[in-house]
């Protein structure tokens, strides 16, 4: 087993913290959070624009979101 020696050039890992809320996030969080929110408001400022029905916009944006998780996380 090899030992690894901390220098200037290999500092040791910092545990970082997203907001205070997350300790080390997994990798794709940050991009399945950006797809979920892009998704929301794409669909939202579409089918209002369409339809002029805020409520009817909202439910259908919410509808997107689990869509969006399921292929961000395949």
């Amino acid at each position: 087993m090899t030992t690894t020696i901390e220098d200037d050039e290999n500092p040791p890992l910092q545990n970082s913290k997203l907001f205070g809320l997350f300790k080390n996030p997994d990798p794709g969080f940050t991009q399945t959070g950006i797809s979920m929110l892009t998704s929301f408001v794409l669909t939202n400022m579409f089918i209002y624009g369409v339809t002029g029905r805020a409520k009817l916009a909202y439910v259908l944006s919410m509808i997107s979101i689990p869509s969006s998780v399921i292929l961000s996380v395949r």
